[in-house]
């Protein structure tokens, strides 16, 4: 996919959307190598994320906030963002119509940040550039991720 991207788009894709969302610490050495910066994950599959005071606090069940991005760290010390999407607004754009009308996906999109209104639907596989969508992002935040989903 990366290859492909790049062969369209005259320039390497600084993204991924792994399919079924499918990653652990093998593929996260393995995008950071090949100049992956960030990645779109379920909300359940992070475990933890780290506090405003550098303290890890597991989820125990529940989504990953979505409005920023959480670093993930490979087996062999592989470094990419991830980025949680909103459930409700991913399954509305694949199942619920959202994009129907621009009205309503726009009502329903409004109160999030921007970069969460770019996301690929249910079952695609993506690429996309980290710079059109995150200007300024840092990654202070670290997560973990869970080793089976819910």
């Amino acid at each position: 996919a990366l290859d492909v991207f790049e062969k369209w788009f005259g320039r390497k894709s600084e993204g991924f959307w792994c399919p079924e969302c499918a990653i652990n610490p093998t593929v996260i050495d393995l995008l950071s190598k090949h100049g992956v910066k960030f990645v779109i994950l379920s909300p359940w599959q992070c475990e933890a994320v780290e506090n405003s005071q550098g303290v890890m606090v597991p989820l125990e069940g529940k989504p990953a906030p979505s409005d920023q991005p959480y670093l993930l760290t490979g087996a062999e010390g592989g470094q990419i963002a991830a980025f949680f999407y909103q459930p409700d607004l991913a399954s509305g754009i694949s199942f619920g119509h959202f994009l129907q009308s621009a009205d309503r996906l726009y009502e329903r999109t409004r109160p999030t940040p921007c970069w969460s209104t770019r996301l690929p639907t249910e079952r695609s596989t993506a690429t996309m550039s980290l710079t059109e969508t995150w200007p300024s992002a840092r990654w202070s935040k670290r997560s973990t991720l869970a080793t089976s989903s819910p």
